[in-house]
């Protein structure tokens, strides 16, 4: 089964990274979805990525993180949240997962008490 632009939440922005892969695609994603959408402040292109990273700024790489990081806390299998992202690999949907304390913690609490 063929995906259709129709078949994206943002069809503009899907085509555009299909023809473009990541060059300009988290770039444009910022200016045309995050900022009009209050996630983000308008912000100076040459500033970007150490900007975001001092001012804790919202960037189109900490959605897919996010994204990932639902997906396995709501208990979706790695094979799906690499299917949906697109992540050639387990180990870079691996990277994108990061598991609050308290899903670990609850984890933990899980085992089965050892005793002598």
């Amino acid at each position: 089964m063929e995906i259709q632009a129709s078949d994206y939440l943002w069809p503009d922005q899907a085509d555009l990274y299909h023809r473009q892969r990541a060059r300009t695609f988290s770039n444009e994603f910022y200016d045309e979805i995050l900022t009009p959408a209050g996630l983000a402040a308008g912000r100076n292109h040459k500033a970007k990525k150490n900007r975001e990273k001092r001012e804790g700024g919202v960037s189109f790489h900490c959605l897919r993180h996010t994204f990932v990081s639902f997906l396995k806390i709501t208990g979706s299998t790695n094979a799906v949240a690499k299917e949906l992202v697109g992540h050639s690999s387990d180990a870079i949907n691996d990277i994108y997962t990061h598991l609050p304390i308290e899903t670990l913690a609850d984890a933990v609490a899980q085992l089965p008490e050892v005793t002598k």
